[in-house]
């Protein structure tokens, strides 16, 4: 420990006198080119592993097990087809190249030298933009999610928050809902009728506007049901 600290300081006379403990960590940046191979399926740090900068790992791998987890139950209990499973890696992979991407630039900025310094102060300059500081905030905390990048600012993104006061609630489970404007406020009730103008929400992702039908929105967030693709 005394030599390395010598070596990175440049400082021959660092003398270390005690040491109770350490974690060595590195910052070496790794992504698994599938999820999903057959019957093998990866999560976590099986699947993408990166610099623990930011603290952005836990909340990534406790996603993709949220996002594996309904589909591979319904899948488990004939309730979708095995194609659901490959939606898997579509969604998920894209987050785990913004959290590297994420990262790697973290590492970067950290490193010596007077470019890096220089586009320190140029980004300081930047960040107390509101806007600026939203964005970074949002995709530290994984909250800046898009399954399915389109002009509507809500298809595959987490939805606004509503309380709903009916639907059961459970992850996998769809909930049809509609926003009308009542008094200046927004009301979401559930919403019955297929041809309603609405959104298809799962575990709290607007799934899409539902201009094509309720069926093909099922489909396209949940599956061809088993029996119907057999």
């Amino acid at each position: 420990m005394q030599d390395s600290i010598r070596r990175a300081s440049g400082n021959p006379g660092v003398v270390l006198t005690s040491f109770d403990g350490g974690v060595r960590y590195s910052d070496n940046t790794r992504q698994a080119a599938t999820y999903r191979l057959g019957r093998i399926l990866l999560a976590g740090d099986a699947a993408h592993v990166h610099s623990p900068i930011g603290g952005q790992g836990l909340n990534l791998g406790l996603q993709d097990a949220m996002n594996l987890g309904w589909k591979l139950g319904l899948v488990v209990r004939g309730m979708a087809s095995d194609a659901l499973l490959d939606t898997y890696t579509t969604e998920r992979h894209r987050v785990g190249e913004w959290v590297l991407r994420n990262t790697r630039a973290q590492v970067a900025l950290m490193r010596p030298g007077p470019q890096v310094d220089a586009l320190r102060d140029v980004l300081s300059e930047v960040f107390p933009t509101p806007g600026v500081k939203r964005h970074f905030i949002a995709l530290a905390n994984g909250t800046e999610i898009d399954y399915s990048p389109s002009d509507d600012s809500l298809v595959g993104r987490f939805a606004p928050s509503r309380s709903l006061t009916s639907g059961r609630g459970l992850a996998g489970w769809p909930v049809f809902v509609v926003w009308l404007r009542r008094s200046g406020r927004d009301v979401l009730r559930r919403c019955r009728n297929a041809r309603t103008p609405g959104w298809l929400c799962r575990v709290g992702i607007s799934g899409r506007r539902l201009d094509g039908g309720l069926a093909e929105a099922l489909d396209s967030w949940f599956g061809v049901p088993a029996a119907r693709a057999a």
